[in-house]
């Protein structure tokens, strides 16, 4: 997935889906660009995008993971993810639908990216072949 693709260029239609103003989300693409974390992104993972839950965005760069959560209260928290200590994907096998990412964070709480749960059924199979592409990135 990409962030300039799948994310910037659809704001109005992730505004109305995932019931956030769309002038916070353009509010944060205009600070997450201004401090630079727009270039670099390796890949990029929507977790609830269309999928009428709470928004939250990973960014995977080189050498860090930036994830993005938007709040009730119309703000957003930018966080990194701590040293990745060890990632375990699961795969049903038969199934391009089911990928499940579990990043284990040293000093941190697990990052699950389930792409069952974190997308609509129609973008299932996009989002756990990016779960693929993190795991690689990841190991």
């Amino acid at each position: 997935m990409n962030y300039e693709d799948d994310f910037k260029s659809m704001i109005t239609e992730i505004a109305v889906d995932n019931r956030i103003e769309k002038q916070l989300l353009k509010n944060f693409i205009e600070y997450f660009d201004n401090l630079g974390f727009g270039e670099g992104i390796k890949l990029f993972y929507p977790k609830g995008m269309f999928a009428k839950k709470s928004l939250v965005l990973f960014f995977f760069y080189k050498d860090k993971i930036l994830t993005v959560e938007f709040n009730d209260n119309n703000s957003f928290k930018i966080s990194t993810v701590g040293k990745v200590k060890t990632v375990e994907l699961e795969v049903v096998p038969g199934s391009k639908l089911r990928r499940k990412l579990i990043i284990h964070p040293e000093a941190q709480e697990e990052v699950i990216l389930d792409s069952t749960k974190d997308a609509d059924p129609t973008r299932s199979e996009k989002h756990a072949k990016n779960i693929e592409e993190i795991y690689k990135h990841l190991v």
